[in-house]
């Protein structure tokens, strides 16, 4: 318990690693999701409902903030 309210300047380089990758994972998933989306919603004409149309809305805006996440994870986890 002690371990999950410590601060993360206590962290080792390994654990920070780790945290790294998880990171990039989620956001890779993340961006995979979001592509996938917007592929369905391009190629699939029947897709463009006013419904659909909020998710693929919804899907790019995550799509912007998860791909300089991904690739400052796995660079910066590279660099040291």
């Amino acid at each position: 318990m002690a371990a999950a309210s410590a601060p993360s300047g206590s962290l080792s380089l390994k654990d920070r690693h780790i945290l790294s990758a998880v990171g990039a994972t989620a956001a890779a998933l993340s961006l995979t999701g979001s592509a996938f989306i917007v592929l369905c919603y391009i190629f699939f004409k029947e897709l463009r409902k006013f419904s659909f149309k909020l998710v693929f809305f919804l899907a790019l805006s995550v799509c912007s903030p998860s791909t300089p996440s991904c690739s400052r994870a796995y660079y910066g986890s590279r660099r040291n």
